[in-house]
C-alpha cells in the first residue's frame, strides 16, 4: 500500500498546497507506508491561474516525488472526516483540500521541525526585521483575488478594529497583504503602530507572520498557516469565511480550540 497526491499544486496555492501535504504525509504514518506529491517540473502546471506560490519554493521539501495512477479516493465533506481515513483498503491517490489539523495532529512535530522549515534565504532576508518586531500583531488582508470570487467574502475594516481591541495597544502591528496600495489608504492604520509589510514575498510574509506573537487572520489558509506556524494561542479568525456557493461548508473542524472568532 502506499498514497499520492496527484493535484497538489495544481488546486490551490501556497496554503492549500500545505494541508494537502500534511494530510497525505499523515495518512501514510498512519498506515505505515509511503506517499509521493508531483515532480518539480510538473508541480502547479495544469492549475487554472498563474500558481503565485508553491510548497516547494518556501521549504525544502524532502519526499518521493512522482505522479501515480492510483484509484482516487476524494474527500467527502469540509469537515474532518474520520471515517474516510480508518477506512482505506489499498494503493489512493487522494484528493481535495483536507482544511483541518485533526487530520495531521500525530505528525505536528514532525512538520514543525522537518518539512515547514523555512528555506535559508527566507530567513536571512527577514532577519532584521523579526528580530526588530518580535511580540508583534501580525494582522492579514486578503483582497485581489477574493474582490472577484464571491465565495470567500472580503473581511470589513471593523472586524479588524473589534480584533485590534482584544489585543495589547502599545503593540507594533505589522499588515501582511496582496493589495499593499489599499492598505495604504486605509485610516484604520494610519497610525504609526502599523507596518505595512512591503517584501512583495510571500515567503517571506508567511516567515514575519510565523514568528509574531499575536494574529489576526482573515478567511485565508496563508493567515492559517501563519497562525499554525507560530504555535501562537493569541489568534483571532473570523467567523464569516465562506459565502455563497461555498455557505454550506461546515467549519467547525477549520479552527483550533484557542482561537477566538469574530
Amino acid at each position: 500500500m502506499t498514497f499520492s497526491f496527484n493535484n497538489l499544486g495544481n488546486s490551490g496555492h501556497l496554503g492549500n498546497q500545505m494541508f494537502q501535504y500534511a494530510f497525505v504525509k499523515s495518512m501514510a504514518t498512519k498506515y505505515n507506508t509511503s506517499f509521493c506529491i508531483p515532480p518539480k517540473n510538473v508541480f502547479g502546471k495544469f492549475y487554472y491561474q498563474k500558481l503565485f506560490s508553491n510548497i516547494d519554493e518556501c521549504f525544502d521539501i524532502k519526499c518521493v516525488r512522482e505522479v501515480s495512477n492510483y484509484p482516487n479516493v476524494t474527500e467527502r465533506f469540509f469537515h474532518y472526516d474520520q471515517s474516510l481515513i480508518d477506512n482505506i483498503e489499498g494503493d489512493c491517490n487522494f484528493d481535495g483540500f483536507f482544511q483541518s489539523e485533526k487530520y495531521f495532529k500525530d505528525i505536528e512535530s514532525e512538520l514543525r521541525t522537518n518539512d515547514f522549515i523555512f528555506k535559508d534565504d527566507i530567513i536571512r532576508v527577514c532577519k532584521d526585521i523579526v528580530e526588530e518586531y518580535k511580540g508583534s500583531i501580525s494582522l492579514h488582508i486578503r483582497r485581489n483575488d477574493f474582490v472577484t470570487n464571491p465565495n470567500h467574502p472580503l473581511q470589513s475594516n471593523q472586524y479588524y478594529m473589534d480584533a485590534l481591541e482584544q489585543f495589547p495597544k502599545d503593540l507594533p502591528v505589522l499588515v501582511f497583504s496582496d493589495d499593499i496600495n489599499w492598505c495604504k489608504t486605509q485610516e484604520i492604520f494610519s497610525d504609526d503602530r502599523f507596518l505595512i509589510s512591503e517584501t512583495e514575498n510571500a515567503y517571506c510574509d508567511l516567515y514575519i507572520m510565523s514568528n509574531c506573537d499575536y494574529h489576526i487572520m482573515c478567511n485565508s489558509t496563508f493567515s492559517w498557516w501563519g497562525a499554525w506556524l507560530s504555535n501562537s494561542k493569541n489568534v483571532i479568525a473570523p467567523k464569516n469565511w465562506f459565502s455563497v456557493d461555498c455557505a454550506g461548508h461546515n467549519t467547525k473542524d477549520l479552527y483550533l480550540p484557542d482561537w477566538r472568532l469574530l
